[in-house]
């Protein structure tokens, strides 16, 4: 019964995370922010944001220091992406 509920709760955060790509521009790194950012919250949260390139690493840091999960080379690609897509005009 337990090994059903993981499962389930596995393929639910699955399917969150891949709904919830959906509401993000395309573009490089876009998978990225979805797997990492969509891991804890709805990345329609992201996408109301704008701000600077500084700004968005501050908020990533703080992220990463609450848990979320992504190596360097991801934080970068998150960054990039964030910036580009979301950055203060």
């Amino acid at each position: 019964m337990r090994r059903g509920r993981y499962w389930c709760a596995c393929f639910s955060l699955t399917l969150i995370g891949a709904v919830s790509a959906q509401n993000l521009p395309d573009g490089e790194g876009r998978s990225t922010v979805a797997k990492v950012c969509g891991g804890c919250h709805e990345v329609s949260i992201v996408a109301s944001q704008k701000m600077s390139r500084p700004e968005w690493a501050d908020l990533v840091d703080q992220m990463m220091d609450k848990g979320a999960k992504a190596t360097e080379k991801e934080v970068q690609t998150i960054l990039d992406y964030l910036s580009t897509h979301f950055g203060k005009k």
